[in-house]
């Protein structure tokens, strides 16, 4: 099996298993076992989930599901385009003072009892400390109203036509909207584009994932320690500065944040416009005993969240929006979730559905998740990571509990007003060869939501060993049957219920050394989806970000100025 090292601050190695369901560090021994599913199960009947167009969001009209809707929460400025919707205290997590409607207003979230403060615990929470009071310059807003956390509204001045505020797509900076062309199932096919006339349709999400904030766990559940971890030695959000960390960096980078003044320019620079950030749901909610009992409102599901690491997600996913990014906020879990005590004894963790991690667990988190980012365009919900076939109900078929999940969070984000895009990631490790009758992602072509923004999310590796591997076949995971052969299952099925699907998890081997066959798989699994952009929206390739070596092939420019890896190459003609 092949690794990589990495070195953070204070000189701690961990070694890395560089694919998504085996990303980890540390003393644990993780699984290499390849994943396997079941393909017994009864048909469910179908239920059409027409699907004539995405966005990133869309309005709350679902007979309107490609309206765009401008930007809300507390950051957000005035509208451009289709009108504004407001946000709520409840959406915000505000329970005192003022704070801005998202829409040019305010709203009066309460008052605090005794010698509470607003803002003493927390912004726009009343608690007994005190409260600094934010400006402005700090949230970087140049136009619109922002709260400043301590019960007051600012006005951060106006723009000059034509821009408007958030009209480039970041909220409370003048901006001019950049023209959106609708994902429709109508129109004609795009132009070719590229060279020896093959067809590279420049698909609307275009990246890869920047791995980091998962480190540290496996996929089925088991944590590399008896603990979360601890950041910077166990893991790290993105974006964050490891100018002291990461694995033998050049020496022009000493001083520097890697991702932000490294990698970021070069992933845009390259046509990359997607980041997919995946995240470990129990280091952000590190108990479900307050989230298990029923449904809650945004503000009681934030109150459940830890503050340092909602700090350091919320700090990510606001310095890549900033620069350009669309990001997919990706819960890492494979349908499961582990407790505390689970985590002390080495133990795995429990699979959604069960007593211990209900749906409704998972409908809270995406409730508070969503209300965060709810209805920012450059945001989208990638609800939950290659589900690992959780236990049906008795008498129902394969894969029907990672539907009745799946709803659950798709309800929750939706109740709350959120209208971003979601991902719904197939069962079975999101293979894309379960979404056929009786697969084990069949169940979820009764998906329903209001808004009609969603797409079904599958990963193929063409390597050996899903993800881990230098030598390729022409199989997926090192099967006989071909990577294009079972994104052409995924087409036939998404025909059959109109439905999108995204690429969420592909490779070329794992280091720059990787055989030509891999680049060649990746090269036809690409132009695969470009030739039916009616039902592929787009791709993140796995994996970059600050952890990963000098051989990474997405890390390779780093170390070596001026030349691409081979896998970086064979993207580009997919990217511009």
């Amino acid at each position: 099996m092949q690794v990589s090292t990495r070195v953070f601050s204070g000189g701690l190695a961990c070694t890395v298993l560089t694919a998504a369901w085996m990303s980890g560090c540390g003393p644990g021994n993780i699984g290499d076992a390849a994943p396997t599913g079941d393909d017994s199960g009864s048909v469910v009947a179908p239920s059409l989930a027409p699907s004539p167009g995405l966005s990133p969001t869309t309005s709350g009209d679902p007979s309107d599901p490609n309206a765009a809707a401008s930007p809300t929460g507390d950051d957000a400025g005035e509208p451009s385009g289709a009108a504004c919707v407001p946000t709520t205290c409840a959406a915000q997590g505000a329970t005192c003072g003022a704070i801005s409607d998202g829409c040019n207003g305010s709203l009066t979230c309460g008052t605090c009892a005794g010698s509470q403060t607003c803002g003493g615990g927390g912004a726009s929470t009343c608690g007994s400390g005190k409260c600094k009071p934010a400006t402005c310059a700090s949230k970087s807003a140049t136009c619109g109203t922002v709260s400043d956390g301590c019960g007051n509204v600012l006005t951060c001045g106006t723009c000059a036509a034509p821009a408007t505020c958030g009209g480039g797509g970041q909220t409370n900076v003048c901006g001019k909207p950049a023209p959106v062309t609708p994902i429709s199932d109508a129109g004609a096919p795009p132009a070719p584009v590229g060279d020896a006339g093959k067809l590279y349709a420049s698909l609307p999400y275009r990246g890869l994932a920047m791995a980091g904030a998962e480190f540290g766990a496996s996929y089925g559940g088991q944590f590399d320690s008896t603990s979360l971890g601890s950041i910077p030695g166990d893991y790290y959000y993105p974006t964050s500065d490891l100018s002291q960390g990461g694995p033998s960096w050049p020496a022009a980078s000493n001083g520097t944040e890697i991702e932000t003044g490294l990698m970021m320019p070069y992933y845009l620079g390259k046509g990359m416009n997607t980041i997919r950030l995946p995240l470990r749901w129990e280091r952000l909610q590190r108990s479900l005993s307050t989230t298990s009992g029923g449904v809650l409102t945004a503000a009681q599901v934030i109150a459940t969240f830890q503050s340092a690491e909602l700090a350091a997600l919320k700090s990510s996913v606001s310095t890549l929006t900033a620069a350009g990014f669309t990001v997919l906020v990706d819960i890492h879990n494979y349908a499961t979730y582990t407790s505390a005590s689970e985590i002390a004894s080495s133990q795995g963790g429990d699979f959604l559905g069960s007593k211990n991690v209900p749906n409704v667990a998972f409908e809270n988190l995406w409730i508070g998740l969503a209300s965060i980012w709810a209805n920012n365009p450059k945001v989208v919900f990638d609800i939950m990571n290659e589900p690992n076939s959780p236990t049906d109900p008795s008498g129902q078929p394969a894969g029907y509990e990672w539907y009745l999940a799946a709803q659950a969070a798709v309800t929750g984000i939706r109740s709350i007003g959120a209208n971003n895009l979601i991902f719904i990631c197939g069962n079975a490790f999101a293979d894309a060869s379960e979404f056929k009758s009786g697969g084990w992602s069949d169940p979820l072509k009764n998906i329903k939501d209001p808004a009609n923004n969603f797409a079904f999310e599958i990963h193929d590796y063409p390597d050996t060993n899903f993800g881990t591997a230098d030598s390729c076949t022409t199989g997926s995971g090192g099967t006989a049957t071909s990577a294009v052969s079972v994104l052409s299952t995924f087409l036939a099925w998404a025909k059959q219920y109109n439905v999108k699907g995204f690429l969420g998890e592909f490779s070329a081997g794992i280091s720059t050394s990787a055989q030509s066959s891999c680049v060649t798989a990746t090269t036809q699994m690409l132009t695969f989806l470009g030739q039916n952009p009616t039902y592929f929206i787009g791709w993140t390739y796995w994996a970059g970000g600050a952890g990963f070596g000098s051989d990474n092939p997405m890390n390779s420019e780093f170390f070596n100025p001026g030349h691409d890896s081979p896998q970086m190459t064979a993207l580009a003609p997919y990217l511009k």
